[in-house]
């Protein structure tokens, strides 16, 4: 789905947000006067998965040389600078848990190699399902997580965590109110593994 949004006077990141809840998980691809880098970063940090820069490259708009290669140029270091976090910068898990409030549905947090640590907020029971080639870390941050797996269950409470093995059939469940989950597990990884429901989120957004 594609939205225009810049002629809205209002908080154009709020717009974003409730747009892309309203399309419960469905991919939103913003459009639309997007020719500065502020525009840019706003779309991507109000989880919108993605952009479309069109006429704003064929106009010059970015502060780049003439020419439509430099233009993409220009786009391409803002695309860098919004997806890849320095590595050196921390992160205060607490803060980065009010950032969103959606359950089952995990964020980016930060990159290693080919891996991602994810943040996730858990509530009631998810579904079963295993991941064919990818092993998942949980660490639980607050409440308490418990792993259903065929024979047995495990509880992982706060300051614990558990690993899944790939092609482990498994289900996660929050016991309680909510449960903060840090994920530590390959780029590749879907969150619903090898069945599609509409707990599956496709593209992940970024904290």
């Amino acid at each position: 789905m594609t939205a225009q949004r810049y002629r809205f006077m209002g908080n154009v990141p709020d717009l974003i947000r409730q747009y892309a809840t309203l399309c419960q998980n469905k991919p939103v691809i913003m459009a639309g006067s997007l020719d500065r880098a502020k525009r840019v970063r706003a779309s991507t940090s109000a989880d919108a998965p993605g952009f479309a820069v069109r006429t704003a490259l064929l106009d010059g708009a970015f502060p780049a040389s003439p020419g439509l290669a430099q233009q993409i140029g220009y786009v391409q270091t803002i695309i860098r600078q919004l997806y890849r976090r320095k590595p050196m910068e921390k992160i205060n898990l607490a803060q980065a848990f009010t950032a969103f409030s959606d359950y089952w549905s995990p964020r980016v947090a930060g990159d290693i190699n080919t891996s991602q640590i994810k943040l996730a907020k858990f509530k009631g029971m998810f579904d079963w399902h295993h991941h064919e080639h990818e092993d998942e870390l949980f660490l639980v941050v607050s409440g308490t997580l418990r792993m259903h797996f065929r024979d047995r269950d495990i509880d992982i409470e706060a300051g614990e965590f558990i690993i899944v093995p790939h092609g482990v059939e498994h289900c996660p469940e929050a016991l309680g109110n909510e449960c903060h989950v840090v994920l530590l597990e390959p780029n590749t990884t879907l969150n619903t593994g090898n069945v599609t429901t509409d707990r599956t989120v496709h593209t992940l957004s970024r904290i």
